[in-house]
């Protein structure tokens, strides 16, 4: 312990803690936060429940979901969030069902949805390091989308890929630190502005330069 005491020390590690204060201060009041990944859920979980940081905000662990307990859990720990069924099964009780019995709430996710129901009524929305459910029939412009990721993006707290321990959890928060610049990037260059998506994929890979999507992309624009 003597020996390796330095090595092994993570007390002043703040990377979980600011990820996860950088999501809380993304949603909006009242939200239900869907989540999947330990590494995304622990810390959210640790700041909502130890911390009691935005009790306005329902956190939702996803994989959790099938088990009637945590069903029940939540109707405890969030006495305002209508839960519409006793089981969960993917297909009648799914998430549709829980986000139409909560009308009103914004719903953002981070992670990929357990269940198909949500794909012909809503749409993801990158509003930061979430995403947003937005009704189908809701238009958002890619400059309105790019202003908004701009203006949360000076606010965070990303940690330096160099600091990063990359066989940790740690290296999915990058990720996801470096998400909206690569999904406008994607945005830009289906529409043909090359020049901006080339400078939007640049900055993803300034943040995390582990992604081999967005170094494909850009190797495809060079060829152009």
């Amino acid at each position: 312990m003597v020996t390796n005491y330095r090595r092994i020390d993570q007390s002043r590690n703040r990377i979980a803690r600011s990820f996860g204060e950088d999501v809380l201060a993304t949603v909006e009041p009242h939200a239900i936060l869907l989540t999947t990944g330990d590494g995304v859920a622990i810390p959210l979980m640790y700041l909502s429940i130890a911390e009691r940081k935005r009790p306005d905000v329902a956190l939702i662990f996803l994989p959790l979901l099938p088990a009637d307990w945590y069903l029940r859990q939540l109707r405890e720990r969030y006495p305002d969030l209508a839960v519409p069924f006793d089981h969960y099964d993917g297909q009648r009780q799914n998430l549709r069902a829980l986000i139409e019995a909560n009308p009103g709430r914004p719903v953002a996710i981070i992670g990929t949805a357990p269940d198909k129901s949500l794909d012909q009524y809503y749409w993801s929305y990158q509003h930061g390091l979430v995403s947003v459910m937005e009704p189908a029939s809701r238009q958002i412009t890619l400059s309105e989308m790019t202003s908004d990721n701009e203006q949360l993006m000076k606010r965070y707290h990303p940690p330096s890929f160099r600091s990063i321990n990359a066989e940790s959890f740690e290296s999915e928060i990058l990720a996801l630190y470096a998400q909206p610049a690569s999904r406008i990037g994607d945005e830009y260059e289906r529409g043909g502005w090359k020049k901006e998506a080339r400078a939007w994929y640049q900055r993803a890979l300034a943040l995390d330069p582990n992604l081999p999507h967005v170094r494909q992309a850009l190797a495809g624009l060079d060829r152009e």
